[in-house]
């Protein structure tokens, strides 16, 4: 997920956004006829350590 809207140009914290955008991909059809909006309220510097745990658990 996190690969996919980096592609897109956007960058989120990888700590909750991605669970985040899991779930409502997971849940689209209950979102089928409204409009998903994002606001991220969090700080991207804790990225750089947690790409790190993820890249040891073989998660990215």
């Amino acid at each position: 997920m996190y690969e996919y809207w980096m592609g897109q140009g956007v960058e989120f914290d990888l700590l909750y956004d991605c669970l985040l955008w899991i779930k409502i991909k997971e849940n689209l059809a209950r979102f089928e006829d409204r409009e998903i909006v994002f606001i991220h309220s969090g700080g991207l510097m804790g990225n750089i350590t947690q790409e790190k745990r993820y890249r040891l658990k073989n998660l990215c």
